[in-house]
């Protein structure tokens, strides 16, 4: 989608204009909710997280700063909404683990792309890290500012165990 074009309707909705608001919402319902079913596995996990996302968007809309874009701001929104709802972030151990860092049921992942289905095989930490650096493009840094707890060679530590499972599950899968 154009840039100019996404832009126009931002200034619009920052106006007030819900109808603006309403399109941009439709233009990233898609990216966000899967952004949140990803690292949280559940339709109604991703579902909350992403009312969430876009309520917390409509009613801070006035702080997206003219040089932000709006998909890269409201995917900040949906990352720190996410961690909120998986209870990462603040609270994280050093060791990069919380008490929950299960593997889901593979079983109940509503997915037909083996490697999609490995990826969310992975432990809490480990896939949302991993998520956050090599498909959503995050650096060190920007995931160590997320997740404050976790330090960058920590996060490099975890992005590097993370491919090398995936390696070897893709061996036999």
């Amino acid at each position: 989608m154009d840039d100019n074009f996404i832009d126009e309707i931002v200034k619009e909705a920052k106006l007030g204009k819900r109808p603006a608001f309403k399109e941009l919402c439709e233009i990233n319902l898609k990216k966000i909710y899967n952004l949140a079913y990803r690292m949280l596995l559940t339709p109604e996990d991703a579902t909350r997280v992403t009312s969430k996302t876009f309520i917390e968007a409509w009613e801070n809309l006035k702080h997206l700063r003219s040089d932000q874009k709006f998909d890269s701001w409201i995917k900040s929104i949906a990352i720190h909404k996410i961690l909120d709802e998986a209870k990462i972030g603040k609270s994280t151990k050093s060791s990069g683990k919380t008490n929950d860092d299960k593997s889901p049921n593979i079983e109940s992942i509503n997915t037909k792309n083996v490697f999609e289905l490995l990826i969310m095989s992975q432990p809490k930490i480990d896939r949302i890290v991993y998520i956050l650096h090599d498909l959503e493009d995050y650096s060190y840094r920007d995931i160590a500012d997320f997740m404050n707890g976790l330090t960058i060679p920590q996060i490099k530590a975890i992005v590097r165990r993370t491919r090398e499972n995936l390696v070897e599950a893709i061996k036999y899968a």
